[in-house]
Protein backbone atom coordinates (compact mmCIF):
# COMPACT_ATOMS: atom_id res chain seq x y z
CA UNK A 1 0.00 0.00 0.00
CA UNK A 2 2.61 2.41 0.89
CA UNK A 3 4.07 2.26 -3.16
CA UNK A 4 0.74 2.65 -4.33
CA UNK A 5 0.12 5.93 -2.06
CA UNK A 6 3.51 7.23 -3.30
CA UNK A 7 2.90 6.45 -6.70
CA UNK A 8 -1.10 7.25 -6.45
CA UNK A 9 -0.40 10.66 -8.93
CA UNK A 10 1.30 8.85 -11.55
CA UNK A 11 -0.87 5.58 -11.49
CA UNK A 12 -4.43 7.65 -11.43
CA UNK A 13 -3.34 9.37 -14.67
CA UNK A 14 -2.40 5.95 -16.44
CA UNK A 15 -4.30 3.76 -18.36
CA UNK A 16 -4.37 0.89 -16.24
CA UNK A 17 -2.55 2.44 -13.15
CA UNK A 18 -5.94 4.10 -12.52
CA UNK A 19 -7.50 0.27 -12.52
CA UNK A 20 -4.97 -0.70 -9.00
CA UNK A 21 -6.39 2.33 -7.68
CA UNK A 22 -9.85 1.76 -7.82
CA UNK A 23 -8.92 -2.28 -6.61
CA UNK A 24 -7.10 -0.09 -3.67
CA UNK A 25 -10.64 1.72 -3.30
CA UNK A 26 -12.53 -0.87 -3.44
CA UNK A 27 -10.95 -3.32 -1.20
CA UNK A 28 -9.36 -0.76 1.36
CA UNK A 29 -10.04 0.17 5.36
CA UNK A 30 -11.96 3.41 5.50
CA UNK A 31 -8.19 4.66 6.58
CA UNK A 32 -6.60 3.81 3.81
CA UNK A 33 -9.15 5.10 1.66
CA UNK A 34 -8.57 8.56 3.82
CA UNK A 35 -4.92 8.42 3.10
CA UNK A 36 -5.47 7.97 -0.39
CA UNK A 37 -7.14 10.84 -0.77
CA UNK A 38 -5.17 12.67 1.56
CA UNK A 39 -2.01 11.81 -0.72
CA UNK A 40 -3.83 13.39 -3.68
CA UNK A 41 -4.73 16.73 -1.82
CA UNK A 42 -3.91 19.24 -4.28
CA UNK A 43 -5.02 17.46 -7.43
CA UNK A 44 -8.34 16.58 -7.70
CA UNK A 45 -9.70 18.89 -10.77
CA UNK A 46 -6.30 17.82 -12.81
CA UNK A 47 -7.19 14.33 -11.75
CA UNK A 48 -11.23 14.38 -12.26
CA UNK A 49 -10.27 15.99 -16.00
CA UNK A 50 -8.14 13.39 -17.03
CA UNK A 51 -8.80 11.14 -19.67
CA UNK A 52 -8.00 8.10 -17.18
CA UNK A 53 -8.73 9.64 -13.77
CA UNK A 54 -11.41 10.84 -14.02
CA UNK A 55 -12.81 6.92 -13.65
CA UNK A 56 -10.50 6.54 -10.59
CA UNK A 57 -12.53 9.97 -9.45
CA UNK A 58 -16.19 8.48 -10.04
CA UNK A 59 -15.75 4.91 -8.63
CA UNK A 60 -14.30 7.12 -5.64
CA UNK A 61 -17.59 8.94 -5.24
CA UNK A 62 -19.61 5.84 -6.03
CA UNK A 63 -18.38 4.02 -3.10
CA UNK A 64 -16.90 5.42 -0.57
CA UNK A 65 -18.77 7.47 2.51
CA UNK A 66 -18.97 11.52 2.95
CA UNK A 67 -16.33 11.77 5.22
CA UNK A 68 -14.10 10.14 2.09
CA UNK A 69 -15.90 12.52 -0.38
CA UNK A 70 -16.06 15.54 1.66
CA UNK A 71 -12.42 16.86 1.11
CA UNK A 72 -12.54 15.73 -2.50
CA UNK A 73 -15.53 17.97 -2.97
CA UNK A 74 -14.26 20.73 -1.09
CA UNK A 75 -11.72 20.95 -3.54
CA UNK A 76 -13.82 20.52 -6.25
CA UNK A 77 -16.51 23.13 -5.40
CA UNK A 78 -15.18 26.13 -6.99
CA UNK A 79 -14.81 24.13 -10.16
CA UNK A 80 -18.38 23.28 -11.01
CA UNK A 81 -19.35 24.82 -13.69
CA UNK A 82 -16.08 24.26 -15.42
CA UNK A 83 -16.25 20.20 -14.65
CA UNK A 84 -20.15 20.13 -16.05
CA UNK A 85 -18.69 22.05 -19.46
CA UNK A 86 -15.80 19.26 -19.65
CA UNK A 87 -15.94 16.22 -21.80
CA UNK A 88 -14.71 14.24 -19.05
CA UNK A 89 -15.22 16.13 -15.86
CA UNK A 90 -18.89 16.12 -16.60
CA UNK A 91 -18.84 12.66 -15.42
CA UNK A 92 -16.91 13.43 -11.98
CA UNK A 93 -19.37 16.67 -11.13
CA UNK A 94 -22.76 13.75 -12.37
CA UNK A 95 -21.26 11.02 -9.81
CA UNK A 96 -20.74 13.65 -6.79
CA UNK A 97 -24.50 15.01 -7.33
CA UNK A 98 -25.84 11.75 -7.47
CA UNK A 99 -23.74 10.02 -4.71
CA UNK A 100 -23.14 12.40 -1.95
CA UNK A 101 -25.11 13.85 0.96
CA UNK A 102 -26.54 16.94 1.59
CA UNK A 103 -23.12 17.88 3.74
CA UNK A 104 -20.84 17.93 0.59
CA UNK A 105 -23.98 18.60 -1.56
CA UNK A 106 -24.25 22.02 0.35
CA UNK A 107 -20.71 22.88 -0.64
CA UNK A 108 -21.72 23.21 -4.52
CA UNK A 109 -24.91 25.21 -3.68
CA UNK A 110 -22.95 28.63 -3.72
CA UNK A 111 -21.82 28.21 -7.06
CA UNK A 112 -24.33 25.96 -8.13
CA UNK A 113 -26.42 29.29 -7.73
CA UNK A 114 -24.37 31.66 -9.26
CA UNK A 115 -24.17 29.40 -12.12
CA UNK A 116 -27.81 28.23 -12.47
CA UNK A 117 -29.12 30.07 -15.56
CA UNK A 118 -26.35 28.39 -17.91
CA UNK A 119 -25.73 24.73 -15.99
CA UNK A 120 -29.61 24.70 -16.53
CA UNK A 121 -29.15 25.04 -20.22
CA UNK A 122 -26.49 22.45 -20.33
CA UNK A 123 -27.34 18.93 -21.34
CA UNK A 124 -25.28 17.68 -18.22
CA UNK A 125 -25.80 20.78 -15.70
CA UNK A 126 -29.59 20.40 -15.79
CA UNK A 127 -28.77 17.21 -14.59
CA UNK A 128 -26.47 18.11 -11.44
CA UNK A 129 -28.74 20.81 -11.07
CA UNK A 130 -31.91 18.80 -10.74
CA UNK A 131 -29.66 16.31 -8.18
CA UNK A 132 -29.25 19.50 -6.13
CA UNK A 133 -32.46 20.15 -5.60
CA UNK A 134 -33.81 16.82 -4.88
CA UNK A 135 -30.73 15.65 -2.93
CA UNK A 136 -30.32 18.69 -0.32
CA UNK A 137 -32.74 20.13 2.32
CA UNK A 138 -34.89 22.75 0.96
CA UNK A 139 -33.13 25.22 3.80
CA UNK A 140 -29.93 25.03 1.52
CA UNK A 141 -31.69 25.35 -2.10
CA UNK A 142 -33.11 28.78 -1.55
CA UNK A 143 -30.47 30.82 -3.63
CA UNK A 144 -30.81 28.17 -6.47
CA UNK A 145 -34.22 28.03 -6.52
CA UNK A 146 -34.31 31.91 -6.74
CA UNK A 147 -31.95 32.09 -9.48
CA UNK A 148 -34.01 29.15 -11.04
CA UNK A 149 -37.13 31.42 -10.89
CA UNK A 150 -35.93 34.39 -12.13
CA UNK A 151 -35.40 32.99 -15.20
CA UNK A 152 -38.40 30.55 -15.62
CA UNK A 153 -40.25 31.19 -17.83
CA UNK A 154 -37.14 30.99 -20.79
CA UNK A 155 -36.32 27.73 -18.92
CA UNK A 156 -39.65 26.08 -18.96
CA UNK A 157 -39.14 26.57 -22.75
CA UNK A 158 -35.62 25.38 -23.27
CA UNK A 159 -34.82 21.63 -23.76
CA UNK A 160 -32.22 21.00 -21.14
CA UNK A 161 -33.72 23.94 -18.86
CA UNK A 162 -37.73 22.93 -18.74
CA UNK A 163 -36.00 19.51 -16.41
CA UNK A 164 -34.96 22.03 -14.13
CA UNK A 165 -38.64 23.84 -14.13
CA UNK A 166 -39.99 20.33 -13.78
CA UNK A 167 -37.79 19.43 -11.17
CA UNK A 168 -38.74 22.64 -8.97
CA UNK A 169 -42.07 22.06 -9.48
CA UNK A 170 -41.76 18.35 -8.60
CA UNK A 171 -39.32 19.23 -5.02
CA UNK A 172 -39.83 22.85 -4.61
CA UNK A 173 -42.26 24.85 -1.77
CA UNK A 174 -45.84 25.25 -2.01
CA UNK A 175 -44.28 28.89 -2.47
CA UNK A 176 -42.40 27.97 -5.97
CA UNK A 177 -45.07 25.76 -7.46
CA UNK A 178 -47.27 28.56 -7.19
CA UNK A 179 -44.25 31.35 -8.95
CA UNK A 180 -44.52 28.42 -11.77
CA UNK A 181 -47.51 28.09 -12.41
CA UNK A 182 -48.38 32.00 -12.67
CA UNK A 183 -45.38 32.28 -14.86
CA UNK A 184 -47.23 30.09 -17.09
CA UNK A 185 -50.38 31.52 -17.45
CA UNK A 186 -49.31 34.58 -17.81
Amino acid sequence: LDVVLREAPQLARHRHGKDALIAVLERASKDHQRALVDVLRGEWLELATDVHACRMVQRLMEICDDEIRLPVVAELRTHLEYLVNHKYGNHVAHRISEHCGPAALGLLLPEAAMAARDLARHAYGCRVLQHLIERCPASLTADLIATILEDQPALACHPFGNYVVQCVLKQGSVEHRWRVARAVCE
